[in-house]
């Protein structure tokens, strides 16, 4: 009684040789006309259109201006990424970009407008956190981009179940009632999150770069609520100029010139103010860095006071703001005693077996 459903479809050119030579010409003749008008002008004009900006089609430059206004370096390090795994299949990105942004900024709009007609539809795979580290999700790396949505983690252990996933060149594949296998991998990752800090990073993480938080455009309407309707307004006509008006073909072409010639290749997420401000460290906020000394420092059947984990963070946490970070994180109240000093909180729900006394920081 089963039913079998081919959705199989043949691949689509999405230029041909004609088309690629024409663009290259035209980015050429742009970017000599550029260098003509510095040589005439004795370098008072002109002088600063590079082959890439010269070849970039505009469609893809008003994204970029959209997504990163103020930092044209992290443009570059993000149309860079999205050329690699859009050209070469057996390439393994071994970091991740995050996009957080404002709801509505166009991330889904480049998902199904971009990346599934370039890498084809069934080799996009979007997913959330509880699907990635499910013990059934390795058939979905199978593939060629592996989407992340709305990520939002908050304790170290949620983020050392992504490491694997992100770096590792063979992961375990299960499919119910099939014999489990391991198998190299060569899928890309890419998180899209509307929090500001979706991530608990260690100080020396390598795996996640976290350009600015995208915001609204400011000049879209003097209230959010204006802004928003604005930025709506313009990704449809940035939708209908990709689909209908060939974009596409623009950017599938740059795209693929830019990985030939041009992008660089990172081995290792590049740094990032956007990451040194949520990065878990000395300057970060003080319940997340107790939230990350709970995690990686104590056990199940450890027992801890309230005063003692103030002193240790070294920051003004309320006793109310303690134990809150304790309840989110399974602590439970108790009066249970060891040696003679009272408990407070113990971890797991055991009796508590020890004391545990925070030593000076290492965060």
């Amino acid at each position: 009684g089963a039913i079998y459903y081919n959705t199989w479809r043949s691949p689509r050119q999405m230029f041909t040789v004609d088309d690629y030579e024409a663009f290259y010409r035209a980015g050429l003749k742009d970017y000599y006309a550029d260098i003509d008008l510095n040589c005439e002008s004795d370098g008072e004009k002109g002088g600063d259109v590079d082959l890439r900006d010269a070849l970039k089609p505009d469609v893809w430059l008003a994204l970029e201006k959209l997504w990163f206004p103020n930092k044209p370096e992290e443009a570059d390090i993000f149309t860079d990424w999205l050329s690699l795994v859009v050209t070469y299949s057996d390439y393994r990105v071994r970091w991740v970009p995050v996009l957080r942004s404002d709801q509505g900024m166009g991330k889904g709009t480049l998902v199904n407008t971009v990346l599934r007609p370039l890498l084809g539809a069934g080799e996009v795979k979007e997913m959330d956190y509880a699907r990635v580290v499910n013990q059934f999700s390795g058939e979905h790396f199978m593939s060629r981009l592996v989407v992340i949505n709305e990520v939002e983690t908050k304790t170290s252990e949620q983020y050392r179940k992504l490491k694997d996933k992100v770096s590792d060149d063979y992961l375990f594949v299960e499919r119910k009632g099939e014999q489990a296998f391991d198998a190299q991998m060569f899928f890309a990752t890419l998180m899209f999150s509307n929090k500001e800090k979706p991530l608990i990073i260690p100080e020396n993480d390598r795996r996640y770069w976290i350009p600015d938080f995208i915001h609204y455009p400011e000049h879209f309407g003097k209230d959010t609520a204006e802004r928003q309707k604005e930025t709506s307004r313009v990704l449809g006509l940035w939708r209908q100029a990709v689909t209908e008006e060939g974009g596409l073909k623009e950017i599938a072409m740059f795209l693929r010139w830019l990985a030939l010639n041009r992008a660089q290749i990172h081995n290792e997420a590049p740094s990032s103010e956007g990451k040194t401000d949520i990065v878990s460290n000395r300057t970060e906020d003080a319940s997340d860095k107790l939230v990350i000394y709970l995690n990686d420092q104590l056990h199940d059947g450890d027992a801890v006071k309230v005063s003692d984990l103030q002193k240790y963070i070294g920051a003004p946490l309320s006793d109310a703001d303690v134990k809150r970070v304790l309840t989110d994180q399974g602590w439970q109240a108790d009066r249970h005693t060891i040696s003679g000093k009272q408990m407070r909180w113990t971890k797991g729900g055991e009796k508590a077996r020890q004391l545990h006394e925070p030593r000076r920081s290492s965060y």
